[in-house]
């Protein structure tokens, strides 16, 4: 399956652990522009401290 996601959806879904698991899952396969990527690490960065 192919996925396409932007920034704010990536973030909510890496702070769910279902979201993890499924992000996890080796027939996904997803599609970031570079800009989605940088403003992700950003805010997960924010969010740990």
């Amino acid at each position: 399956m192919k996925l396409v996601l932007d920034a704010n959806i990536l973030i909510a879904e890496l702070l769910r652990k279902r979201g993890r698991e499924l992000l996890k899952k080796p027939q996904l396969e997803l599609y970031l522009a570079e800009k989605t990527r940088e403003e992700s690490e950003y805010e997960l960065i924010k969010e740990s401290e």
